[in-house]
């Protein structure tokens, strides 16, 4: 995964928007306060605020500028907050007892649930002890199962976000029918082979399959049994592909295989198992299923437009030779020459 996508995702992570909310809510309610203990001389609580400010500030220009904020909030802002919690409990014990419960909703709305679990086991390790320590027991047993209710209420809720993002990602960037990625989000993995080719010469090769007379196989047996092909087809794709590249469902029977770390002559003779296999397989009873399929080796000159449309292009001219074959190169020059617009359309 490059960095580009890797910015794209924490940029994309409620919990890298969130900080920023939180970072001015604390600026908004414990400034007053550091400018208060500074004008009143207490010189220990108002640098302990400016410290607890300063990382928040620097955790948002991290998630601003695409950076990980995790670390420096686990490691600097937890820590601190609870050094700082702890001075305040030695003067005002209730002030600080009342700090401990936007502090366990801050580790959970900045921290993934792993760390924002650990954050809040220090919170309470340190936390607890103080509140039995500087209050009342019956007011300490109060804080404390309070602040335990609120530490369960935040994960229970945390985890429950988590999880409808996951899946709310998922549909995002799948087809619904075959589970195979989308349309959307091609563009990213196209441009992420893209940049590691240019970077370190990784090479690549995008692969436009298309399933052969599909239209007669929805009009014999039915759209059903057309699903049905195209699931299975899918599923042959992704055993084969394993970890080595992407499978796209582009829209009806049209598939894109993009292949990273694989030469050309690599990415032909497995796109060739592939046919074969497919071909061979007892996909659809009394009716073989054929696929066509064009290869385009990614160049150094290639932007995601040009280098899909070279697929696309020897894909057409696999199915104008009679379909059923691979087609990785044009004797009479580049395909990519070619306008797409004038191949004629083939089921």
């Amino acid at each position: 995964m490059n960095e580009r996508r890797r910015v794209r995702e924490r940029q994309g992570d409620y919990r890298a928007r969130a900080t920023g909310g939180v970072a001015l809510v604390y600026l908004v309610l414990l400034l007053p306060f550091a400018l208060y203990a500074l004008s009143r001389g207490f010189y220990v609580i108002a640098a302990g605020g400016a410290f607890i400010i300063a990382l928040l500030a620097a955790s948002t220009w991290l998630v601003a500028h695409g950076r990980d904020h995790e670390p420096l909030t686990l490691f600097g802002l937890v820590p601190g907050g609870i050094l700082f919690m702890a001075l305040i409990f030695r003067i005002d014990g209730d002030v600080a007892s009342a700090w401990c419960f936007p502090s366990v909703l801050a580790c959970y709305c900045m921290l993934s649930v792993r760390r924002a679990h650990l954050a809040n086991a220090a919170i309470l390790i340190v936390a607890v002890p103080m509140l039995w320590l500087e209050l009342a027991p019956l007011a300490a047993a109060r804080f404390t199962a309070c602040l335990t209710a609120v530490s369960l209420f935040a994960s229970i809720l945390v985890r429950e976000i988590d999880a409808q993002q996951k899946r709310l990602k998922y549909q995002l960037d799948h087809d619904p029918l075959t589970g195979l990625l989308n349309r959307s989000s091609l563009e990213g993995r196209l441009q992420g082979a893209i940049e590691a080719f240019r970077l370190v010469h990784a090479p690549a090769a995008a692969l436009a399959l298309d399933l052969d007379r599909f239209k007669d196989i929805n009009d014999r047996f039915g759209h059903e049994t057309g699903d049905l092909v195209l699931c299975e087809v899918a599923r042959r794709l992704r055993v084969e592909i394993g970890e080595s590249g992407a499978v796209f469902r582009l829209g009806g029977e049209e598939f894109l295989v993009l292949l990273q770390d694989r030469e050309a002559s690599a990415a032909e003779r497995w796109a060739e198992t592939l046919r074969v296999a497919i071909a061979d397989a007892t996909i659809l009873q009394g009716r073989s299923v054929t696929v066509s399929i064009g290869i385009a080796k990614l160049r150094m000159s290639d932007d995601r437009t040009s280098w899909t449309r070279r697929a696309d292009d020897r894909l057409y001219r696999a199915k104008r030779e009679g379909r059923d074959r691979v087609v990785s190169a044009d004797g009479g020059g580049e395909l990519g020459e070619e306008d797409p617009a004038l191949a004629p359309a083939f089921d």
